[in-house]
């Protein structure tokens, strides 16, 4: 069952951006500015192909971020990153907080 407006009836379309449709421009800016911040950028379960996302861990590694990379198999973006965990992601997650872990208590 598919939901329904109360008041037409017709089905309710999700607040999500369906393959194919372009992203609020706000969104996009937002996201170019969160990426140049950025200290640490996470790339997490994507092809690395598809714009504009794809070109957001260039931004950030060009802002001097630490880029690591969790994917089922490597990807166009895994020879710019730091680290690359090839596997589930919910499983290779863990490493990366060891890995910070790590080089926080060695920095201090």
């Amino acid at each position: 069952n598919l939901p329904r407006c109360p008041d037409c009836h017709g089905l309710i379309r999700p607040d999500v951006v369906w393959f194919g449709e372009s992203l609020p421009m706000g969104a996009i800016q937002d996201a170019h500015s969160c990426a140049q911040r950025s200290k640490v950028f996470l790339i997490i379960g994507t092809s690395g192909v598809v714009e504009p996302a794809a070109s957001l861990p260039f931004i950030a590694r060009s802002a001097g971020a630490y880029l690591a990379e969790f994917n089922l198999e490597p990807t166009p973006l895994s020879d710019i990153c730091d680290e690359c965990f090839h596997g589930e992601a919910d499983k290779l997650l863990p490493d990366l907080i060891e890995i910070l872990t790590k080089k926080k208590n060695i920095s201090q």
